[in-house]
């Protein structure tokens, strides 16, 4: 969710206060949209953020909370804690965990798949065939 975000921009807000951004002053009720990918590949919030490093979100020794402290992971296109966000991230998990439990996927073509993406509204990986096949 940090690494390949689904969509660069954030979803249309207002500022709540007057601010400044980049050197100028931004009135309160200004629209604002949140560049997501910008701010999910920023060396001054995430070291190395161009390498996909899944461990950095994992539990550390102490059991501490793995998604980092930080506003700079909008995974839903919002800063901080937004309602439910834990139970979709939760649910998302149990949800894949289940599908790779009960099948795998095997790529229809000998070609490997491409890392490639299609951008637009989001970014999307480029179409593909797999076949998914019951694990025994």
């Amino acid at each position: 969710m940090r690494y390949r975000t689904d969509t660069s921009l954030s979803a249309p807000r207002r500022t709540a206060r007057v601010t400044e951004a980049g050197g100028y002053q931004v009135p309160a009720g200004a629209p604002a949209l949140d560049n997501i990918h910008a701010i999910h590949h920023d060396e001054h919030f995430w070291e190395m953020p161009g390498q996909f490093l899944p461990e950095r979100f994992l539990p550390g020794a102490d059991g501490a909370r793995a998604i980092p402290a930080t506003e700079a992971f909008m995974p839903f296109g919002t800063r901080g804690d937004t309602d439910g966000r834990d139970l979709v991230q939760a649910a998302t998990w149990l949800y894949g965990a289940q599908l790779l439990g009960r099948l795998r996927f095997e790529t229809v073509s000998e070609e490997p798949l491409s890392e490639a993406e299609v951008s637009g509204t989001g970014n999307f990986p480029r179409p593909f065939q797999v076949m998914p096949v019951r694990r025994r």
